[in-house]
């Protein structure tokens, strides 16, 4: 068995890292949220409501504030950063690195342990 090493285990997390924040420039629409709060005076709630932006895959983790920022367009100071959303992404993303990282070592290693030549096309019947 392979033991994992730290220093892969940490370029894997940084890779992840970046990853995940390079993510966060991908915008889509994430369910809906009041952007116009004068339309709430003379009707109903479900009148004002419009698409909001989210960012961030595999989970969303930055939000559309409404009335703080500019509206329709996430960016990662002026809108919501759902944290726990951004630590399961870092996760998610780096099992991901690290296992093909780690199943990629394992692989070669039994490749190099062998004495047989590896099989070419010329050797197929």
């Amino acid at each position: 068995m392979i033991r994992p090493r730290w220093p892969s285990a940490l370029v894997a997390l940084v890779l992840a890292t970046a990853l995940v924040g390079w993510s966060g420039t991908v915008q889509r629409i994430g369910g809906q949220t009041v952007y116009n709060t004068e339309c709430l005076a003379g009707g109903s709630r479900a009148a004002c409501l419009e698409d909001q932006e989210v960012a961030g895959l595999p989970f969303a983790f930055l939000y559309d504030t409404p009335g703080v920022s500019v509206e329709h367009h996430v960016t990662l100071f002026e809108d919501k950063l759902n944290a726990w959303a951004f630590v399961l992404d870092v996760a998610l993303v780096w099992t991901a690195l690290f296992g093909l990282w780690m199943g990629m070592r394992r692989v070669s290693g039994r490749r190099a342990s062998t004495d047989e030549p590896l099989p070419t096309v010329a050797d197929r019947p």
